[in-house]
């Protein structure tokens, strides 16, 4: 067994400090990012999903969101103890912030997209899902906890679920009018942020250890148990 503490990138506060937006304010949008809001949001959209449209729907939702939950899952535990062994990448750990934001906001404006019935609104929800999603993960680039292509990777594995529910959903979905239901995701979002928003907890840790145990059990890069 290998029990190997999560290293985090030096860094945190140098490079925010000269960047249009404080270091406070990097950590609060960063946060949106973390498995602490992406999680409650998923499951609350499967709620929404379920009261308001028919239970297909929410079914899809959840089978997209977890696909690309589980795919950075296993980008992290094949990258962290192998990392170095991968081509020329200089990737250490896939950001994960960047996956769950592109899983839950980018799946989240195409379920939009099949529900809007006005073209700017169906269209806008794409700009503005990959603006946040950007903003996610630049924030974590300047506050030095990934390097450019983590970011990139985690971007690509996030991309599964928006993509599985562009193919997977039908052309328009029949919404119930049920406009409080609909608001809940907007309301976890809210309790979570003035409830954990800056607790800084990450699942990071174990997923680094678990990875290392792994590649130990294995034989593989370097680890020999």
């Amino acid at each position: 067994m290998i029990s190997c503490a999560w290293a985090q990138p030096e860094s945190t506060f140098s490079r925010a400090e000269s960047q249009l937006l404080t270091p406070h304010a990097y950590l609060t949008l960063t946060s949106f990012g973390g498995i602490l809001f992406v999680l409650p949001f998923i499951l609350a959209i499967a709620f929404s999903l379920a009261m308001a449209t028919p239970p297909r729907t929410a079914l899809v939702w959840l089978g997209a969101t977890g696909c690309a939950l589980g795919t950075i899952l296993i980008l992290k535990l094949v990258f962290i103890p192998c990392g170095t062994f991968i081509g020329n990448l200089g990737i250490h750990s896939p950001s994960g912030h960047m996956a769950g934001a592109v899983t839950a906001y980018g799946g989240l404006a195409v379920v939009i997209h099949r529900l809007a019935r006005h073209g700017w609104l169906r269209w806008g929800v794409f700009f503005i899902a990959a603006l946040f999603c950007a903003g996610i993960g630049y924030s974590r680039i300047v506050l030095g906890a990934h390097v450019p292509n983590e970011v990139y990777l985690g971007a690509l594995a996030g991309l599964v679920s928006p993509l599985i529910l562009l193919f997977a959903l039908p052309g328009a979905i029949p919404v119930l009018p049920k406009p409080l239901v609909l608001l809940a995701p907007a309301l976890t979002i809210v309790i979570l942020l003035l409830i954990v928003g800056e607790a800084g907890v990450t699942p990071e840790g174990y997923i680094s250890n678990l990875s290392r145990e792994i590649a130990a059990y294995f034989h593989v890069c370097g680890f020999n148990g």
